[in-house]
C-alpha cells in the first residue's frame, strides 16, 4: 500500500552540495518501495564567525551488514574550510543527535571531524579514523 502518493514527475532530484550560511530548519522524507517515510525535521543553528566550518557528509539510513543494523553506520561529518584552526567545543545538537562537543576541540584548517553513531563499526568499514585533524585541548 502506498502512502502519500508516488514522487512527483515535476520533481528534481538533487545532487549538489548543500549551502547552509544562515540558521535553517531542513524537513525531509526518504521514498523507498514505494513509501514514504516519516518526515523528519532538523534545525540547523549557525553562529556568527563560524562559516568555515561546514558539514561536508550525512550518512542517514546506510545499508546494514549481517549481524550490523544500518544505524550503527549512520554518521555526520564536519569540515573547517578555513586558513586557520576553528574551536568548536560547546557546540552541541540540541534535536535528532545527542552530542556535544567537548570543550578546546580545535578542528585544524582543511581538517575534518566525524561523528559517528558507533566508532568501531565507522572505522571497520570506511578504514577511517573518526577524529582526524582534530586537537583535544
Amino acid at each position: 500500500m502506498k502512502s502519500s502518493g508516488p514522487i512527483s514527475p515535476s520533481a528534481v532530484a538533487y545532487s549538489g552540495p548543500l549551502t547552509i550560511d544562515h540558521t535553517t530548519k531542513i524537513k525531509a522524507r526518504v521514498y523507498k518501495d514505494e513509501k514514504w517515510s516519516a518526515l523528519n525535521e532538523v534545525f540547523l543553528w549557525v553562529p556568527e564567525g563560524n562559516e568555515n566550518l561546514k558539514i561536508t557528509e550525512l550518512q542517514y539510513h546506510p545499508l546494514g551488514e549481517d549481524g550490523v543494523a544500518e544505524k550503527e553506520f549512520e554518521f555526520v561529518e564536519f569540515k573547517n574550510v578555513g586558513s586557520s584552526p576553528l574551536d568548536v567545543g560547546g557546540f552541541h545538537f540540541a534535536y535528532g543527535i545527542n552530542y556535544a562537543f567537548p570543550s578546546g576541540t580545535l578542528i585544524d584548517s582543511g581538517g575534518h571531524l566525524v561523528i559517528a553513531s558507533n566508532d568501531s563499526a565507522f572505522e571497520a568499514r570506511y578504514q577511517l579514523s573518526r577524529s582526524e585533524n582534530i586537537q583535544v585541548n
